[in-house]
Formats: structure tokens, C-alpha cells, sequence
């Protein structure tokens, strides 16, 4: 059978969608901000910045790790309590 004339499973219209929106900019830039508070100096914006984009950093790399996770059937039950609380929950 020629696989040309199937249409494109599931994985590859994901594929060709993420394609063509392309590579999401994770660059956070002075110009994305607006402070409210007058006056702020450049090194105060600088700091600023350099905070919000280690916050997005760490966020986009949890996400990753659980949608990692919630992709592999054998991770989500091997998987080792991420805290405290769910060693206590009693189910």
C-alpha cells in the first residue's frame, strides 16, 4: 500500500504544526516590561529581567519533566513522591 495516500497520523500533523509555527522565543526583553515604579535605573531593569527569565526557565523545565512524564506509562509508575505530602496521603 502507498503511504502517500494515507492520510498523516496523528504524530505527523503535530509534527507539521509545530513546524510551522515554529520555535517559540524564550527571550524575555526590556521592551516586554513596563514598570510602574518611576525612575528605575538601568542595573535595577537589568536585575529585573535576569530574575524573571531564571523563574521561566525553571518553570518551562518542570513542565517538560511532567509532560515527560505523562508520555511514559512506565515513568508515571515508577515515579518517586516529589514531596512530603504525597508520601502522607492516604489513599
Amino acid at each position: 500500500m502507498n503511504d502517500e495516500l494515507l492520510p498523516p497520523d496523528a504524530a505527523a500533523r503535530d509534527a507539521a504544526k509545530r513546524e510551522e509555527i515554529g520555535a517559540p522565543d524564550p527571550t524575555l526583553h526590556g521592551d516586554d516590561f513596563r514598570f510602574v515604579t518611576r525612575d528605575v535605573r538601568d542595573h535595577e531593569r537589568a536585575a529585573v529581567i535576569a530574575v524573571l527569565t531564571e523563574s521561566r526557565a525553571e518553570e518551562t523545565a518542570q513542565v517538560k519533566r511532567v509532560a515527560r512524564r505523562d508520555r511514559e506509562p512506565w515513568a508515571r509508575s515508577q515515579r518517586v513522591p516529589e514531596g512530603i505530602s504525597e508520601l502522607l496521603h492516604e489513599g
